[in-house]
């Protein structure tokens, strides 16, 4: 599978290959993988190559190779949006030059103003205000929220999203006094919607593992506890952290940036039918894994729409409650949208070899997608260039990682 316009290459010899780590498909939501700090014998170790002609320079091009021994696969994703904000110049994020859409892909232009607010924060680097009111802000349902951007795609029920969170202790203590225990707030991130429609008619739905809580009285971003909800599928919570939760280092508050990804598959979209997927981590960057969760029981589309696959998303989605007027608004980075059989198939920069115990990491936008061979624009997002200790991650169509090589 070939995608649009510029190429960028890399290539690295002797490294380890690491074979399927990652997910369970049984619904367990445990965690399935060897141990990455011992020989996989059960896949062996072939030999990962890299070329990168111009060096690895943000927007240049990346190339990966096997010996095919541990092959990719043919199918790779329908890449759908990039939104990279550590590239972005200037004081917003731009439509035109800091967002990337795949082929077949309608982007609108901003409606208010110039394009998303951008902040340069302490620890997760130039992102976008997140919050109620600012610069751009619009009118949604009476109430003010950032600007938003609506995309248009060739629908497909099987999707993969990642981004990453950040709400500073100094923007949770400016919201304590709005955000009391009676605030109503809404937080819809990236909402998936079945031609733009969120009337409950159309099929929605959004996954969030966002939100806040009070803890001893005081406020905290509350996450790794993912929620589906939307205007036409019922609310489905997963419940606290699954992973980690006797260790005081990954409670809230959560004062760190963290990173949300999900796979979901629409698969069954009759709407009657409850084995649809969603499969969620969280991680807290520098710290670990918060909430790895595979569910198989859920209903992903509303039996009553005559539209029930996902074509468009709305980002941000919908959100009430965070002020950016105030400074009580929190911050977001690193937008990944892809679609297709090969939703989940990627390619990312993180700080550990084994993907499923990375704490940050970076999406690249894929260029090609063979047997054999896969090519990316290279960019090093949170880690800002410095590559030191990270990884070149590359995860197949199941959602399992194929191999990692050092950078």
């Amino acid at each position: 599978m070939d995608f649009e316009d510029y190429t960028m290459s890399i290539n690295m010899t002797g490294q380890t290959l690491l074979v399927k780590q990652g997910w369970p498909r049984d619904g367990s939501g445990q965690y399935v993988g060897s141990n990455p700090n011992t020989s996989d014998t059960s896949g062996g170790t072939p030999a990962l190559a890299w070329s990168a002609p111009s060096g690895l320079v943000e927007g240049e091009t990346l190339t990966i190779t096997t010996d095919g021994t541990n092959p990719f696969g043919t199918t790779g994703p329908n890449f759908i949006l990039l939104i990279d904000t550590y590239n972005a110049q200037g004081t917003y994020v731009s439509a035109v030059d800091d967002m990337e859409v795949g082929t077949g892909v309608t982007l609108d232009t901003f409606a208010y103003g110039s394009g998303f607010e951008l902040e340069n924060t302490d620890k997760l680097g130039p992102a976008i205000k997140m919050g109620c009111g600012g610069t751009f802000a619009q009118a949604q349902n009476g109430l003010t929220a950032p600007n938003r951007i609506w995309l248009d795609f060739p629908a497909h029920p099987r999707m993969f999203e990642s981004r990453a969170t950040y709400w500073s202790a100094t923007n949770q203590a400016n919201a304590a006094s709005a955000l009391d225990s009676n605030c109503t707030w809404q937080l819809k991130n990236v909402w998936k919607l079945a031609d733009r429609s969120y009337s409950g008619e159309d099929t929605d739905f959004f996954i969030t593992g966002e939100g806040y809580n009070f803890n001893n009285g005081s406020l905290a971003f509350k996450a790794g506890s993912p929620v589906v909800s939307s205007n036409t599928v019922s609310t489905i919570y997963f419940g606290g952290n699954k992973t980690n939760n006797t260790n005081d280092t990954y409670q809230r508050p959560f004062t760190d940036p963290f990173f949300h990804e999900a796979l979901s598959d629409q698969k069954n979209y009759d709407g009657t039918t409850a084995n649809n997927v969603v499969e969620y981590r969280s991680t807290r960057a520098g710290v670990g894994v918060v909430n790895q969760t595979t569910r198989t029981d859920l209903v992903l589309a509303d039996s009553n729409g005559p539209t029930r696959v996902i074509n468009s998303l709305s980002y941000p989605g919908f959100i009430s409650g965070f002020s950016v007027d105030e400074n009580a608004n929190f911050h977001e980075a690193d937008l990944y949208f892809a679609n297709g059989e090969g939703a989940a198939c990627r390619a990312v920069i993180s700080d550990h070899s084994d993907y499923f115990q990375s704490t940050k990491y970076a999406a690249m936008k894929p260029l090609s997608w063979g047997n054999t061979s896969l090519s990316f624009k290279f960019r090093s997002g949170i880690f800002q260039g410095n590559l030191s200790g990270c990884y070149v991650n590359i995860i197949g169509i199941d959602n399992t990682q194929i191999g990692s090589i050092a950078l």
